[in-house]
């Protein structure tokens, strides 16, 4: 009977150690199964940035390569394949290429600086046969054959880059971005992720944290992997939900990167388990749910919320109990562990003990009248009066909220009353329709009418908008502060290294500043002689660059150069010159 007993007492253990053993194997036969991708940079390779990592409106879906402070750096084909897309954009990913490969997966490279001449001619053809400097190709499986480890740009700092270097994803067959850390490229990583601040938070107006119903944020203490609180101590009563800022760091490089996997473990059971090996595009907004959107906008700090919103379908979450919530209503004193790891399996603990109460009583619950209504975020919510309109769309929020609306009188510049919109610090998954009533607003000026949102700053960002009987309506993915104001005044063009007359020769560049100071660029086109010419378009620091381009210019004469730019508004300006090739 004793060795039962016994049995009976281990028996879980060696349960648990079975388990832990087949995750393992099954990791390591994954990896080993993963195809054999060459790097598509032949320089050392540190990160910049990893996959997933927290960004202002999205999750990163690449991995960034630095390419040592340059542009120009060769970028090459990971394995067999085609040439499946090329796209071109003034931001996002500025220059990039696609090539789906034969065994199903798609690596994209983008930011680049150039294509190799013969993918560069073919680009440049279409953007002259389509009159446009953005363009998005799809091409044939036969049109551009490519050879694993074949030469294929280089690296770049277009788009919305915020310095050189080489985006790179590796996508499944379903488009879906996958954690290229996970393919066995050759990137050390033996550091161990930090962890910066622990959340707490009380899920419902009846939940407590030492005694109050707001968010308590702990700095833990410790390094090489393991943390705790230090003296702190912390009670809870109801339904509470934690959150961790936790950070790792790739050999090489001082960037902070986004960890790989968090686990949440009270009392020995997991609540709350995620893994960042792959999602779908339209999951990115997610990350508003996923991150405490009201901290980050507060304070800066990029905190993993490790409960989850009634809204929040991303598919990273891979265990969850209660959704993550946790219920204490009992005097017991509890073990909380919190585990981070990064793709390379290096791993960091935060262990603290939190006591739990049952004297919730005495506390009065916490009854919150100042609101308008209720909306609920799993159905269509309306809110409106003589001066403004609110359509919030089915699944737009992320949880059931308590709306809130007002207004003031706006000042002379203004075309409305200014409308308090609920709360910039709630996030939403997707836009809403707005429309807000217009005052003294002529006729003759109602297409230049726009809705503004009001910075902390008092700026005003264009939100766009059309009017009708008396209305500006828009949609708009943001709670603030909205006005009404025109927009009347045509985009500068300013040249920069361009002169009047002057004289180039081919393969020199024309280079013009292009700005707008409210609703924003809509288009441009440059023309030589009459004739489209391309001129690219470098959104993030407003330039028109024109490259003298012998293959459509006649040498040994005077040309005329026009530009017309307009925004979003309709507002034109028009620049005209000569130059001597």
């Amino acid at each position: 009977m004793f060795k039962f007993m016994h049995f009976l007492q281990v028996f879980p253990k060696i349960v648990h150690i079975l388990l832990f053993f087949i995750f393992f194997s099954l990791r390591a036969q994954q990896r080993n199964s993963i195809p054999d991708f060459t790097p598509p940079l032949d320089i050392p390779l540190y990160l910049s940035a990893n996959f997933g990592e927290l960004r202002s409106t999205h999750f990163h879906s690449g991995i960034d390569f630095k390419t040592q402070q340059e542009t120009g750096k060769p970028v090459f084909s990971v394995f067999d394949g085609h040439i499946s897309r090329i796209k071109i954009r003034s931001g996002g990913y500025g220059k990039s290429l696609y090539i789906t490969h034969s065994n199903g997966y798609v690596s994209v490279y983008a930011h680049l600086n150039d294509f190799i001449p013969q993918i560069s001619a073919y680009v440049k053809e279409n953007q002259y046969k389509m009159k446009r400097f953005e363009v998005d190709l799809y091409l044939s499986d036969d049109k551009f054959q490519i050879n694993k480890g074949q030469l294929i740009a280089y690296s770049g700092n277009t788009g919305n880059s915020g310095g050189p270097h080489l985006h790179f994803e590796i996508r499944d067959s379903y488009q879906h971005p996958l954690n290229g850390l996970l393919f066995n490229f050759n990137i050390t990583d033996n550091i161990k992720p930090t962890i910066r601040n622990l959340a707490i938070y009380p899920i419902d107006k009846n939940s407590y944290i030492n005694g109050r119903n707001e968010k308590l944020i702990v700095k833990p203490v410790g390094k090489n992997g393991k943390y705790r609180l230090g003296s702190d101590s912390i009670e809870v009563v109801g339904t509470i939900g934690f959150g961790v800022e936790t950070y790792d760091y790739l050999n090489g490089s001082s960037n902070r990167c986004t960890v790989y996997s968090i686990k949440l473990e009270i009392d020995d059971s997991v609540y709350y388990y995620h893994e960042m090996d792959k999602f779908s595009f339209n999951e990115v907004r997610y990350v508003y749910s996923h991150i405490d959107y009201e901290e980050k906008l507060n304070t800066g700090l990029k905190i993993h919320k490790l409960f989850l919103d009634p809204n929040n379908k991303l598919s990273i979450y891979k265990q969850l109990k209660n959704r993550g919530k946790v219920s204490f209503n009992t005097d017991t004193l509890h073990n909380v562990k919190i585990t981070v790891k990064d793709s390379y399996q290096n791993s960091s603990v935060l262990s603290f003990k939190i006591r739990s109460s049952n004297s919730s009583y005495i506390f009065s619950p916490i009854e919150d009248t100042a609101f308008l209504r209720k909306f609920y975020y799993n159905t269509t919510n309306t809110y409106e009066n003589s001066e403004v309109r609110i359509v919030i769309p089915e699944n737009a929020l992320f949880r059931d909220i308590d709306f809130n609306y007002s207004r003031v009188s706006g000042d002379s510049t203004y075309f409305s009353d200014i409308h308090f919109v609920h709360s910039e610090l709630t996030p939403l998954y997707r836009p809403y329709t707005l429309s807000v009533k217009t005052k003294n607003l002529n006729a003759n000026i109602r297409d230049k009418a726009i809705l503004a949102i009001i910075d902390k700053e008092n700026n005003l960002k264009a939100m766009g908008g059309e009017w009708n009987d008396g209305f500006i309506t828009t949609s708009t993915p943001f709670f603030g502060k909205y006005v009404v104001v025109i927009d009347t005044v045509s985009p500068i063009i300013m040249p920069v290294n361009f002169k009047n007359n002057g004289f180039y020769k081919a393969g020199d560049t024309l280079t013009f500043t292009i700005e707008d100071d409210l609703s924003g660029i809509q288009s441009y086109n440059g023309y030589v002689d009459k004739q489209w010419a391309l001129f690219e378009y470098d959104a993030k620091n407003n330039r028109l660059i024109y490259v003298v381009d012998k293959e459509h210019l006649v040498s040994g004469k005077k040309h005329e150069l026009e530009l017309y730019v307009s925004d979003e508004r309709k507002n034109i300006s028009i620049f005209r010159s000569g130059f001597t090739f």
